[in-house]
C-alpha cells in the first residue's frame, strides 16, 4: 500500500520537482519575493527548456535537453509545443528529477522547554521559512514527520495558505506507553481513544513506540484500520523473543533498522532473514536504516 502511495507521489512531483536552475544561495527573503512576483504574473503556463531529465523510472534512462511544459503544479508534456502565454525557464546544462520523499524527519517547530503557566506558549521559536527552505534546496518535496504536534500541523497550514514556500508534509501521531509524558496508552481502551483523537485532531498516520505492551500495540492497530489510518513506528520492546506476533495487518512501516536489532542476541543472518521475511510476508516496510 505504502509503495502505491510513493509511486502515485513520484508521478505527481516530476515537478514539485528540483529544478537545479540555478543557485539556492539566495537569501529567503528574496526567493520568497521572487515566488510571490512569479504568482503574480498570473502565468498559465511555465516551459522549462534544454533540461536533462532523471525520470527514475525502471528504463533508467536518461532524457537529454528536454522540453517540459508545466500547468498549475503538474506536468503537462515532455517534448511537446510549448504554449504561446508560456513563462520560459531556461535549463541548459541543468538537471530536472523527481521531487525526494523523506520518510523520517523530526522537524523543528515552536516549543516550550521547561517550566510552564496556563497563559504561556512557546519560549522557542523557529523561523519556518528558514527551515522549509533547507528542503526545497536540496530537492526535497515531500516529508514524513514521525512526531508531530499541533506545532506542525500550523506550519503545514502556512505552506497551504501559501504563507510559506515549504513542501507536502505527511504527519504521524505518536503513541507510547509507560510512565512517560506525552500521548500515554497503557490499556486497549487508551489505546483506541488516542487513535480517534489523533484522527479528528488532523494527523494522518499512527507511530506506536517501545513501551507499548502488547494489548495495547494491538488495539491501536485495530483502531487505526477502522479509521482509515496507517500504523508506523518502533517494534515494542514487549515483543522480544515473539517478534512474528508484532506483523499484524496495518503495521506498515518500521521506522528504524535497530528496531530488528534489538529483538535478537547474536545478530546471525539467520535472524536477520527470518526478519525480512516476516516483513515481507506482512508487507511492513522499514525507514532509515
Amino acid at each position: 500500500m505504502l509503495y502505491r502511495h510513493l509511486k502515485e507521489l513520484s508521478l505527481l512531483l516530476l515537478l514539485s520537482c528540483t529544478i537545479i536552475v540555478h543557485s539556492f544561495s539566495t537569501p529567503a527573503k528574496s526567493f520568497a519575493d521572487t515566488s510571490r512576483a512569479l504568482k503574480k504574473a498570473e502565468y498559465r503556463f511555465f516551459a522549462i527548456k534544454n533540461v536533462n531529465i532523471i525520470p527514475m523510472t525502471l528504463e533508467n534512462k536518461i532524457i537529454e535537453n528536454a522540453t517540459v511544459v508545466i500547468k498549475g503544479n503538474k506536468i503537462l508534456s515532455i517534448n511537446k509545443p510549448i504554449p504561446d502565454n508560456a513563462k520560459i525557464i531556461n535549463g541548459k546544462g541543468k538537471w530536472l528529477i523527481p521531487g525526494l520523499i523523506d520518510m523520517h524527519v523530526h522537524d523543528l517547530a515552536d516549543v516550550n522547554f521547561g517550566l510552564t503557566f496556563p497563559t504561556k506558549g512557546a519560549n522557542t521559536f523557529t523561523n519556518t521559512q528558514d527551515f522549509m527552505l533547507l528542503y526545497i534546496a536540496n530537492g526535497v518535496t515531500t516529508v514524513f514527520e514521525l512526531s508531530a504536534r499541533p506545532e506542525h500541523i500550523g506550519e503545514r497550514n502556512e505552506i497551504i495558505k501559501g504563507n510559506v514556500i515549504g513542501l507536502r508534509m505527511a504527519l504521524a501521531f505518536l503513541i507510547d506507553g509507560g510512565e512517560g509524558s506525552g500521548n500515554i496508552a497503557n490499556t486497549p481502551a487508551d489505546g483506541r481513544r488516542s487513535v480517534r483523537i489523533a484522527k479528528s485532531q488532523g494527523y494522518e498516520f499512527i507511530k506506536v513506540y517501545s513501551h507499548l505492551n502488547i494489548v495495547t500495540f494491538e488495539a491501536i492497530i485495530d483502531e487505526a484500520s477502522k479509521q482509515g489510518m496507517k500504523v508506523v513506528g518502533h517494534i515494542p520492546n514487549a515483543f522480544k523473543g515473539k517478534i512474528e506476533d508484532a506483523f499484524l495487518p496495518n503495521y506498515d512501516m518500521v521506522a528504524h533498522a535497530e528496531e530488528y536489532a534489538k529483538q535478537t542476541d547474536d545478530f546471525s543472518n539467520q535472524d536477520a532473514k527470518r526478519f525480512a521475511q516476516l516483513a515481507k510476508k506482512n508487507k511492513t516496510w522499514l525507514t532509515q536504516l
